[in-house]
């Protein structure tokens, strides 16, 4: 099961509380990538670019893909790769946590440095205009606005 949205949907942290509910593996595509960096995203994007990034983000997915009944917390733009959605798509169903810009962007507040195309001053709208077309190509979208992580989870199961 792959978990795709904006920045700042809260990926992650449903992610974690999934796969611990469901008694999975539970890999985040972004510490992956990290971890196999030996540096942060945002060294990444400064010292080696967004294409080198995406390169290990598409390796980091495909990593995550192997292993079976595994819930994956994608970065924001993984989903804009052919190949990444066309492995989603064969390996697993997919989940798109929705958000509003502004609850995106209240979430995202203390974090603009550690998120490289915000920090580099894109604007949460234009980023999510951008991308909104392929995260909508999730088998589901789940609303996360306003709502306890246990009923998102709740949600996410019952659609299994």
């Amino acid at each position: 099961m792959f978990l795709w949205g904006a920045p700042g949907v809260g990926k992650t942290t449903v992610g974690r509380r999934l796969a611990r509910t469901l008694g999975r593996p539970f890999v985040d595509t972004d510490a992956l990538i990290v971890e196999r960096a030996g540096m942060s995203i945002a060294s990444i994007f400064g010292q080696l670019g967004e294409p080198a990034f995406r390169a290990l983000e598409s390796e980091a997915l495909a990593a995550a893909a192997d292993n079976p009944g595994c819930v994956v917390s994608l970065g924001g733009g993984a989903v804009l790769a052919e190949r990444n959605r066309a492995l989603i798509a064969e390996r697993g169903r997919s989940i798109h946590l929705r958000a509003s810009i502004a609850t995106i962007e209240r979430r995202l507040r203390a974090q603009r440095t550690e998120r490289p195309l915000l920090a580099a001053g894109i604007p949460v709208g234009t980023l999510l205009a951008q991308r909104l077309p392929f995260y909508e190509l999730a088998d589901h979208s789940i609303d996360v606005d306003r709502r306890r992580l246990d009923d998102i989870v709740a949600e996410i199961c019952a659609l299994l």
